[in-house]
């Protein structure tokens, strides 16, 4: 009985290692935490999310000059600041223009287009 109890075991433990090895690679390699952070943050600190899944929130609108939406800080303190949203269903974006909406994906910045994020979830909140 403890002969199988002990094989039981490890082959309990194999199983989970396997499994966790399926995960992270299905996973892209990567395991991120969500950085929960601020349109004007992610404005004037965009090297220190570089990369970083992050969710933030504001009012969505659409740029005339990118051609794409955008998320604005509409906090009294963010004036001016905006993130664009990339890679999501644009029906989608423009039935929620105007609201107060949550956007949570992969952060990046180029030198042409400023800060941007890779959304994989936009919804409306409640403010």
């Amino acid at each position: 009985m403890g002969r199988f109890l002990m094989y039981l075991a490890i082959g309990s433990l194999g199983f989970f290692v396997l499994a966790a090895a399926f995960v992270i690679q299905a996973g892209d390699g990567k395991i991120a935490a969500v950085r929960v952070t601020s349109v004007h943050d992610l404005t004037l600190r965009a090297h220190a999310f570089e990369g970083a899944v992050v969710m933030t929130e504001g009012r969505l609108a659409y740029s005339e000059e990118h051609g794409e939406y955008q998320l604005i800080d509409d906090s009294p303190e963010g004036a001016n600041y905006a993130v664009l949203i990339r890679d999501y269903d644009s029906q989608h974006l423009a039935s929620m223009l105007g609201e107060h909406v949550q956007v949570s994906g992969r952060f990046g910045y180029t030198t042409e287009d400023g800060v941007f994020i890779g959304a994989t979830l936009v919804t409306v909140t409640e403010r």
